[in-house]
């Protein structure tokens, strides 16, 4: 292996290594939080029970408790780096507040079997449920258009976060 190579993974390493470190550390989860970096907050209702959004933290978890959301639903894809400390992180928050807590990875709506199953579980009951992926893409996108086509439901008002508003 070439030095120039060596060199190459042993920052882009060292890099990650640090990543990891900080967004871990509970001062800079506080201060900077990982939705900072990686784009913004996103809570959204879909229908009357059933609210979308990216990752919660701070902001999105005073929406949950407003909103007094009972279930949250985690679709966080698993080839995401910090995916299963993320989901920990979550867990246990969940179990703290009395939510139950869904951990479904990589639900994709390409997918037509595994969509379909996660739309069930999420349908049959009237609990208010909280459903996101690490950041408001094209999954959450999908999985709100079905779920509004399926309530016939158009929210009244969209709430969007932005950190630091």
């Amino acid at each position: 292996m070439s030095k120039f190579l060596r060199t190459v993974l042993f920052v882009f390493f060292l890099f990650y290594y640090i990543l990891i470190i900080v967004t871990s550390s509970a001062y800079f989860s506080e201060k900077i939080g990982l939705m900072r970096l990686f784009g913004g907050a996103h809570f959204e209702r879909v229908t009357p029970t059933i609210y979308v959004g990216t990752y919660p933290e701070g902001e999105i978890w005073e929406k949950i408790k407003q909103n007094k959301i009972r279930r949250i639903v985690s679709i966080l894809n698993p080839i995401y780096p910090f995916s299963k400390e993320l989901v920990a992180k979550e867990r246990k928050l969940c179990k703290e507040k009395g939510i139950a807590f869904i951990d479904l990875p990589g639900v994709r709506i390409d997918d037509p079997a595994l969509f379909s199953e996660f739309l069930a579980l999420v349908s049959e009951e009237e609990m208010p449920t909280y459903i996101h992926a690490y950041r408001y893409g094209d999954t959450i996108r999908a999985i709100s258009r079905v779920l509004r086509s399926r309530v016939g439901h158009s929210p009244q008002k969209k709430e969007k976060q932005s950190p630091g508003k």
